[in-house]
């Protein structure tokens, strides 16, 4: 019996991981050539895979009716046809594409660590090793807890491995995974491919998902922060941060998408900072879209919420700061970037806002048959007190919410001796949350203030997109720019 719950664990553990990375490696290649290199390519290829895959697998059902391998393979041959033109009208070299694969093997510090640091960097891995340990014991050994988990992410996962594909087209009782409607079912139409490949859907190692989406993204945070500031503490600060939020447990171990969210979203702001630095480059930009358009249907909010306050936050900061920022605008004067913006957009938008339209699905869930407007009678300025509540007499969050409000006191009164483009990694979170916030005053979605459910999880997701990059807000050591 363990044994064959060893394999089995052991198989959806290579599946989640190998099935998505081969996507993902060919679709980084196109995105970004050969500018990212070691631990951060895979890493940011894994991301990339996720949303190919599960979106490519969706787009597919438009055209033929199967969850399979075939359908992967169809999805490959594309993908390197795709490549095979971008090497072949670019500059690009297949050479260029292969370093990319190289392993950085030894962690290199500009100064060598004092033991004092050497103590701080073993507790904070300690503490990240324990979160993550507990947490994969938790979801191998047991199955989902959470009733909303359950229903609403991995019913459509057993109705698409069960039926065999997606019904777009039909009577409203079957289409869409027979779920919730209106609901994005990318991410349940790829768990349900690999549960088609292990041979049957597994309610305990579902759950291996999420927790390796948490696992990649921390280690993504702490490459992309170490390469920047080549000091080990930087690099762990964030991720240890994030885990110590409440909440963060079961969204790592249970199917919900609230997380997973928060995390495309953080990685888009981290791709875009990268091309408000002197060093950035427009493939980095293209990145930030790859990851927001990924974004976009993993939930109704992620079009709705977290894309917008991204995109608002970018244009926010290109007004203050329009003369610094106006060189960098012309990357949307080149052919080859919009191509890129018109070809992500026609892959991850399109096809499933069409499909709300068509059947008339609207974003906000709360307002029942009304989804497409749900706008309240009133504005409903209880929400406040009952925020109050949650955040400061419930204590919903420890001590997070003070945290976030010294760094943005910190950073008010030094900005003037802050970098510029450090702006926008606290006007996204902020933006994000002012969106959640007028959601809650003017929708229905009030009621979730009032009985404490939607409002703990998505403030939390907020605090994640905050805390990711917080360690450049720190002068812990000088950002290095290669």
């Amino acid at each position: 019996m363990f044994a064959l719950s060893s394999s089995l664990m052991l198989s959806h553990l290579a599946s989640y991981i190998l099935f998505p990375l081969v996507i993902g490696v060919i679709a980084t290649w196109i995105i970004m050539g050969g500018r990212l290199r070691s631990w951060l390519f895979y890493l940011t290829s894994r991301f990339v895979g996720v949303g190919v895959l599960s979106y490519g697998l969706f787009l597919l059902q438009f055209v033929r009716y199967g969850i399979d391998r075939a359908a992967y393979a169809i999805l490959i041959a594309f993908l390197l046809l795709v490549l095979v033109v971008r090497v072949l009208a670019t500059s690009l070299k297949r050479k260029d594409l292969w370093k990319t694969l190289s392993l950085q093997r030894k962690i290199k510090s500009r100064k060598q660590m004092s033991n004092w640091h050497k103590a701080i960097a073993i507790v904070l891995i300690l503490f990240l090793l324990t979160f993550l340990v507990t947490a994969f014991i938790f979801v191998t050994n047991l199955p989902s807890y959470a009733d909303d988990a359950f229903g609403n992410w991995h019913m459509p996962v057993m109705n698409i491995l069960y039926d065999g594909g997606v019904h777009i087209f039909g009577d409203t009782s079957e289409i869409l995974g027979r779920g919730r409607l209106g609901y994005p079912i990318m991410i349940p139409a790829m768990q349900a491919f690999i549960a088609n490949l292990i041979g049957g859907y597994n309610d305990i190692y579902i759950n291996l998902f999420p927790w390796l989406s948490v696992l990649f993204f921390l280690g993504l945070i702490a490459t992309w922060i170490y390469q920047k500031k080549k000091n080990l503490i930087a690099a762990l600060i964030g991720p240890a941060v994030i885990i110590s939020l409440p909440l963060l447990f079961m969204h790592t171990t249970q199917g919900y998408m609230d997380l997973l969210s928060a995390t495309y979203t953080a990685l888009a702001v981290m791709a875009f900072y990268d091309r408000l630095q002197k060093d950035g480059h427009a493939s980095e930009f293209v990145l930030g879209i790859a990851f927001l358009s990924i974004l976009s249907y993993v939930k109704n909010d992620g079009f709705v919420v977290y894309m917008s306050g991204v995109l608002i936050a970018l244009i926010l900061y290109s007004l203050i700061h329009r003369k610094k920022t106006k060189e960098k605008l012309h990357i949307f004067s080149k052919l080859s970037t919009r191509i890129y913006i018109i070809a992500l957009i026609l892959f991850f938008i399109a096809p499933f806002t069409f499909l709300k339209s068509y059947y008339n699905l609207g974003f906000n869930q709360a307002a029942g048959a009304d989804a497409w407007l749900g706008l309240a009678a009133s504005v409903h300025w209880e929400i406040f007190p009952a925020i109050w509540n949650t955040i400061w007499d419930l204590n919903n969050y420890s001590v997070a919410p003070v945290l976030f409000l010294m760094m943005l006191i910190r950073a008010f009164f030094r900005r003037k001796h802050m970098d510029r483009e450090k702006l926008f990694l606290i006007l996204a979170p902020v933006v994000i949350l002012g969106i959640f916030l007028l959601v809650f005053l003017v929708t229905e979605n009030y009621k979730f203030v009032l009985d404490q459910t939607t409002v703990n999880r998505v403030f939390t997701m907020v605090l994640v997109i905050f805390f990711a990059p917080m360690a450049l807000l720190f002068p812990l050591a000088k950002e290095h720019h290669d």
